[in-house]
């Protein structure tokens, strides 16, 4: 169980993560969410690397990733993100560059360019 008290439940950007009650064990906690997912009718994914707590939560509306996965995930969308913004730093930033095809043409053609 969790032996801190000061550890929250937190709620960011849609993704909530909670912290087993002193005393009380991860796998009791991750067994009632998933339980009331499904009473609910409410999609749950369920992040772990215990083989037996994967086994025993899966089925509809609970999605089971394993730690790695979920590490290999978020740092896909990081270097994906990563190198967007490099991009981004490297594009010219000039009004021309950032107008759409149609008002361009429309500019081109009151400069006399086409």
């Amino acid at each position: 169980g969790n032996v801190s008290p000061d550890r929250p439940n937190l709620t960011i950007a849609g993704v909530r993560t909670v912290f087993s009650a002193t005393g009380e064990e991860a796998d009791s906690v991750i067994e009632r969410i998933v339980t009331e997912a499904r009473h609910d009718v409410r999609a749950v994914t369920v992040i772990t690397s215990d083989n037996t707590i994967r086994a025993t939560v899966g089925g509809i509306p609970v999605t089971r990733l394993s730690s790695d996965v979920l590490i290999h995930d978020v740092d896909a969308i990081v270097e994906d993100v990563r190198a967007a913004n490099d991009e981004r730093n490297h594009q010219r930033l000039t009004l021309e560059d950032r107008l759409d095809p149609k008002t361009r043409q429309k500019l081109d053609r009151l400069l006399g360019r086409i």
